[in-house]
């Protein structure tokens, strides 16, 4: 899973209040969002029930192949799964 966050944020920032596009591009980024993840987001699909591993592809593969595929250097990839 991949949702734009915020690593200077511990706490994801949620405002239901703001629901007019131009108010929600000021303070979520993009006019069609509602929140700004943070660091609290593999604990926020635990707490629902997924179990998740955070996978790095740049330890993994270097930053010659994130440059190569313009990859986000401090992204991570969030491996969810959920039991039936």
């Amino acid at each position: 899973m991949q949702v734009p966050i915020s690593l200077s944020l511990d706490r994801t920032y949620e405002d239901p209040t703001v629901t007019a596009p131009d108010e929600r591009e000021k303070k979520f980024g993009q006019n069609d969002h509602v929140r700004i993840y943070a660091r609290d987001y593999k604990d926020r699909l635990e707490s629902v029930g997924f179990t998740v591993e955070v996978y790095s592809f740049r330890k993994e593969f270097g930053d010659s192949i994130v440059r190569k595929y313009a990859l986000p250097k401090d992204e991570d990839i969030y491996l969810a799964s959920k039991s039936r």
